[in-house]
């Protein structure tokens, strides 16, 4: 018969230490050292060292996340609030819910995606070749050429000039009148400037040199009514802001080899152009065609 002995409590000879032994079980207070310990239920109060095994299902209160460590892939069934930063050797998932990320922090190559939804993007970040299939909306320079003018009445105005153009080219074929001499006038939102132009005009042929001034426009000067002209006068600005148009022209006429008309001035408006005049400087064209063709920077 095997040797039994029966007690309630075992205390320690020295120190705190105690086992108290009870019809539901075994209580320990202490330090307690232990190479295995194995237990299907058990409750430990204050610190537990050492490795512990199970599958922690009941594993409540762990105070770091220092004192949490696995070799193995960890699956968290609901949500994870971290506060603080997280560290790990890579992340994986679509990332379809990341926002607010800096930009600071985006690094590696672009994926090939669409920028249709892309807008108001600075004119400064966008660098490299400009293929086709762009609109001119602003910071892209230009020009614009208009369709043809017939030359079949006393003026023809063209109007629309935007506030960023610094150059326009008023192209003449086969203009011609009834023996009077042509030009353009130009104004602004207050009107058709009509007066005050410093112009002077004339011609060069194999006979003479001939040239005045003209104050009512920018006008040609030696045109006769058999004539039929091709040219173009030139109009710059520095800036539209200065509203000071400089004008140069030159002309040939289509029948003789011997004649060229210049003509060479300049005019201030109070504002920004709006509007030019193409006439003679009297009665009408009876002839020709005349494109307007502006620029802008």
């Amino acid at each position: 018969m095997a040797s039994e002995i029966r007690v309630n409590k075992l205390n320690s000879s020295t120190g705190v230490g105690t086992i108290t032994l009870s019809p539901t079980g075994v209580d320990i207070s202490g330090i307690t050292t232990v190479s295995t310990l194995r237990s299907n239920i058990g409750i430990f109060s204050g610190t537990v060292t050492g490795e512990h095994h199970g599958d922690g299902s009941n594993l409540t209160g762990v105070a770091s996340t220092e004192n949490i460590r696995t070799n193995t892939n960890a699956t968290f069934l609901q949500n994870i609030n971290v506060s603080g930063t997280v560290t790990a050797t890579s992340y994986g998932g679509s990332g379809a819910s990341l926002t607010n990320l800096p930009a600071a922090n985006l690094t590696g190559a672009l994926p090939a995606i669409s920028a249709a939804s892309l807008t108001s993007v600075p004119a400064a970040n966008i660098v490299g070749l400009a293929t086709a299939g762009f609109s001119r909306s602003g910071g892209f320079g230009g020009r614009t050429v208009s369709s043809s003018i017939s030359l079949n009445s006393t003026s023809h105005d063209v109007t629309g000039f935007s506030a960023d153009v610094t150059r326009f080219d008023v192209i003449f074929r086969s203009a011609s009148t009834a023996s009077v001499d042509f030009g353009v006038q130009i104004g602004d939102s207050g009107g058709m400037e009509t007066a005050s132009y410093r112009c002077r005009s004339g011609y060069n042929r194999s006979s003479s040199v001939v040239a005045e001034e003209n104050a009512g426009g920018f006008f040609s000067h030696g045109l006769a009514g058999s004539y039929t002209t091709s040219g173009f006068m030139t109009f710059i600005s520095l800036t539209n802001a200065q509203h000071r148009w400089q004008c140069f022209g030159r002309f040939t006429e289509n029948a003789t080899d011997a004649h060229v008309f210049t003509i060479d001035g300049y005019r201030h408006l109070d504002s920004a152009l709006t509007q030019i005049r193409i006439l003679p400087e009297s009665g009408s064209f009876s002839g020709g065609e005349v494109h307007v063709v502006t620029y802008v920077d």
